[in-house]
């Protein structure tokens, strides 16, 4: 089963206008994963550090250097769906992607 697949399956009443950010969430979600738990990550404490910044940094908006490609991606990642937050926070209505009259 691919990733795209599993994301519909997981959430499958995600509206359509979110699930492709959703989807793309969980791929990056797989490839952090996957870095954190390398065991030549696991074992270098500087590393586990340094990873961990650039992924706070990113989900902070700060965009990570060319040397954490996989934290880029999470920063890329986040755009959309921070737009989507804030479009529904100005509208009064979080549980919406529109405004509501």
């Amino acid at each position: 089963m691919s990733m795209p697949s599993y994301g519909g399956l997981a959430y499958p009443h995600t509206k359509k206008d979110r699930i492709y950010y959703l989807e793309r969430m969980m791929s990056i979600t797989t490839l952090i994963d996957d870095t954190t738990t390398n065991p030549d990550v696991l074992g270098d404490a500087q590393r586990q550090s340094e990873l961990r910044g650039h992924y706070f940094d990113a989900i902070a908006g700060i965009r990570p250097p060319a040397s954490a490609p996989i934290a880029q991606l999470l920063y890329e990642g986040l755009i959309p769906i921070k737009a989507q937050l804030a479009s529904s926070r100005a509208c009064g209505n979080a549980s919406r992607n529109r405004c509501i009259p």
